[in-house]
């Protein structure tokens, strides 16, 4: 299995997050036997979903930490209830859960980088979702190696074994005699990406073989040309602003429809720091807003974020929660 998703990038201290899994056991193995001057610390979120077996998975986590002398984090909630609570599906519930207890290690521990297992095989099945749900080309890309952090862009997400296979990633547990945990739950199907992992994405092999691969390859090709959009958009961005904060409206409508599009959420993600939750709906509706007759205007784009129109100009206004990270 290539390493060279690993060496690409180096921090000195890293999180590593690790479920149990093949995948976050095989992560833990390499960056260990990677460099010894790298520093881990291990974090395991419980999402008490699978009752015992969820608990089980811990166990199993904070003994791969002791025998590898590590230390050892762990957080947990039931993701079930707040995905109740805020009507949220699990997985976005599990995700956002996840990701907050893994900053809040992260700021503990004063690490700036915190590595994911995500593989080859989670990115096709990435980019077949968001194509189900109708992304643009930037959706296309998928997972970055390297990323910042939903909703802590001070973070950097890691994902060291993007370029590796899931039966590389099981040829090399095999290898290294490494022991890991089965979650049952994947194999449900009643969740999407379970679908597309075991029911889409093999039919589609009946047409190509290598359609992993052809996936992997349509995300490298849609990265580099999201780079060309975003230096476009910010381009134009720039262009627009005004004094206090606020851009002109009459040169955003006079952009091209794919570059007010890039642009607004290049504003956007400025403004709040990462994209998540910022609805395609939503900026459709401040593109037609913006082109509109009306001298007035205020759509909500994403929880907490607000794109305010003022006669000629018009403001992209967020609530951030402050970032440990951040500077002031």
């Amino acid at each position: 299995m290539s390493l060279d998703g690993a060496r690409a990038v180096f921090p000195a201290r890293v999180v590593v997050a690790v479920s149990g899994g093949a995948d976050s056991i095989a992560l833990l193995d390499i960056l260990v036997r990677l460099d010894d001057r790298l520093s881990v610390v291990i974090a395991h979120f419980n999402h008490q979903l699978r009752g015992t077996a969820s608990d089980q998975d811990a166990f199993s986590v904070e003994a791969a930490a002791l025998a590898r002398g590590l230390p050892f984090r762990l957080g947990g909630a039931d993701v079930a209830a707040a995905a109740s609570r805020a009507k949220q599906s699990i997985e976005v519930a599990a995700r956002q859960a996840r990701y907050a207890f893994l900053a809040g290690i992260a700021a503990a521990e004063g690490a700036r980088w915190i590595a994911t297992a995500h593989h080859a095989d989670d990115q096709a099945e990435t980019v077949l979702l968001r194509l189900l749900r109708g992304t643009g080309t930037l959706g296309l890309r998928g997972m970055d190696l390297l990323s910042p952090m939903p909703g802590h862009p001070a973070l950097r997400l890691w994902r060291p074994l993007l370029l590796a296979t899931r039966a590389e990633i099981l040829a090399y547990c095999e290898e290294r005699a490494l022991t890991f945990c089965v979650d049952a739950s994947n194999r449900d199907t009643r969740a999407l990406r379970n679908r597309i992992r075991h029911e889409l994405i093999p039919y589609l092999e009946s047409y190509n073989p290598g359609i992993r691969k052809v996936l992997a390859r349509l995300a490298e090709n849609a990265a580099a040309d999201g780079q060309i959009i975003e230096a476009g958009a910010r381009s134009a961005l720039d262009s627009l602003r005004r004094s206090g904060g606020a851009f002109d409206r009459g040169r955003f409508c006079a952009l091209s429809a794919g570059l007010r599009r890039a642009t607004l959420r290049l504003a956007c993600a400025d403004a709040r720091g990462d994209l998540t939750d910022v609805r395609a709906a939503g900026i459709e509706e401040a593109i037609d807003a913006l082109a509109g007759p009306a001298a007035h205007a205020d759509i909500a784009v994403a929880p907490g974020t607000r794109i305010q129109v003022a006669g000629g100009l018009f403001l992209v206004i967020a609530m951030r929660e402050r970032d440990p990270y951040s500077r002031g």
